[in-house]
């Protein structure tokens, strides 16, 4: 075990990308989306290295990234939830227009949530390649 621990802070191997060839789980980034710098491990895997102050920032940038995924996934379940509501109304106005209101709500959140996350990615990939 504390091997295991060890060798996740020996750099000795050769320079490598952490991010390529990873699956995502449901299209969720990893926490080094944006770290393209990395060596290889005592077990030959490949881990991000830490080299420059900026590499924090696109590890903030990464889990900034992460948490726009799940609002987007969040805001298309309000979206759905609305008009599951706007069908069972019934036809009853306050029950309608808080339907809308869901419905409405979610899509701009959606949209905020895209812009959002366009930004950061603008921002990581530019930072990443500076």
């Amino acid at each position: 075990m504390l091997h295991t621990v060890l060798s996740l802070f020996s750099f000795s191997g050769a320079a490598c990308d952490p991010t390529e060839g990873k699956n995502e789980f449901f299209g969720i980034p990893h926490w080094y989306e944006y770290m393209h710098t990395g060596v290889q491990d005592a077990y030959g895997k490949c881990v991000p290295k830490l080299t420059q102050l900026k590499d924090i920032w696109l590890i903030a940038l990464a889990v900034v990234d992460i948490l726009l995924f799940i609002a987007g996934f969040v805001a298309v379940f309000a979206v759905f939830f609305g008009g599951f509501r706007y069908l069972t109304s019934g036809g009853e106005p306050d029950k309608t227009k808080q339907a809308w209101d869901t419905i409405k709500n979610g899509l701009i959140g959606a949209v905020i949530t895209i812009i959002a996350a366009t930004v950061v990615t603008f921002v990581a990939r530019s930072l990443g390649n500076a």
